[in-house]
């Protein structure tokens, strides 16, 4: 049987931190687990550099994988700048 894959996708501040423990308590050394993690990295810096293609990358992975772990993230409430990336996952 193949392993099953978790897209991880990070975010900012304490949500990476958050998203670090979640992982350790999932590690596959520690679970026994067959797992396999496909990371994207959803800091706002890279959102805004990317133009939110990660965003729209991530939810193409969570659709073929099915599963997804998201950390917090920043939501900039400037307009015209990256948006909200819950609100593009759950349209994708």
């Amino acid at each position: 049987m193949a392993a099953a894959t978790i897209v991880v996708l990070d975010g900012d501040q304490t949500g990476r931190e958050l998203l670090r423990e979640a992982l350790r308590v999932i590690d596959p050394a520690v679970t026994g687990l067959d797992l396999e993690f496909v990371h994207f990295d959803l800091s706002l810096e890279n959102r805004r550099r990317t133009r939110n293609q990660v965003v729209y990358e991530a939810a193409a992975a969570i659709r073929q994988h099915r599963f997804g772990l998201k950390a917090a993230t920043i939501t900039p409430e400037t307009p015209g700048d990256v948006g909200s990336p819950n609100a593009i996952l759950r349209e994708e």
